[in-house]
């Protein structure tokens, strides 16, 4: 397996861990990734044609196999380091732990459209994250749901949970067996010091989850969710 099916496999397998293990565990996987291309990149010793280089990175680009990032970070490495370290990126790495694709889609996410989040009263949560995260009243139905802009996120429609399922369709229901146990969102400006006091300042106790550059708070939205609040603003930033 190329190098940048490696990054492409690590990418996505944070992106898991985040959701089912927890900052943490996401923090290991960054490191690994990191270090994983930087050992790389150094150890590119082998002479190697830029433009044939360059263009199986574009062709795995236009196939998919390879993102916009990792496209232009090899792209600037070849130019900083050299074709040496582009070719020493797609020599084989370690086995993901992934299952390979099988019959990938002929497209890709763009645009987060919204979240549908049950809670016990809409308007009290929707003031909420409207005070806190700046979140945008879209609409509002004035009885069970209102629909918010996330910045240049996307959107979030949050309901009334009573009344949503009837009693046969809640009953009906499939057994689920995966949990997002929370999710983080990336705001600014961010002083940690003082968002720390703000949060307290409205009564959240904030609980500080940080390792190194990366900063951030969780705390309880009015429903008890696991609302994380961080100093990131961009999937290369950790």
């Amino acid at each position: 397996m190329s190098d940048w099916r490696f990054f492409a496999s690590y990418d996505r397998q944070t992106e898991s861990e985040a959701y089912h293990c927890g900052t943490r565990a996401n923090q290991r996987l960054q490191r690994r990734y990191n270090h994983a291309w930087l050992v790389r990149a150094k150890a590119g010793l082998e002479e190697g044609s830029m433009e044939q280089i360059i263009g199986g990175l574009l062709q795995s680009f236009e196939a998919g196999q390879l993102t916009r990032r990792q496209l232009i970070q090899a792209l600037v490495l070849g130019v900083t380091a050299g074709p040496a370290a582009l070719l020493a990126m797609q020599k084989p790495a370690e086995q993901s732990s992934i299952p390979p694709p099988s019959s990938p889609a002929p497209w890709k996410t763009v645009w987060l459209d919204h979240v549908s989040y049950l809670v016990s009263d809409y308007r009290r949560s929707s003031a909420f994250y409207r005070d806190l995260m700046g979140w945008e009243i879209i609409h509002d139905d004035g009885h069970k749901q209102c629909t918010m802009k996330i910045g240049k996120v996307g959107g979030i429609t949050i309901r009334n949970r009573a009344g949503y399922f009837d009693a046969a369709g809640e009953a009906n229901l499939p057994t689920i067996t995966g949990l997002i146990d929370h999710i983080s969102w990336g705001v600014q400006p961010w002083d940690t010091a003082k968002v720390k006091g703000e949060l307290e300042r409205r009564g959240l106790h904030p609980d500080p989850d940080m390792d190194g550059k990366f900063q951030s708070f969780h705390l309880s939205d009015p429903d008890g969710w696991d609302l994380q609040i961080s100093n990131q603003t961009d999937a290369g930033g950790r």
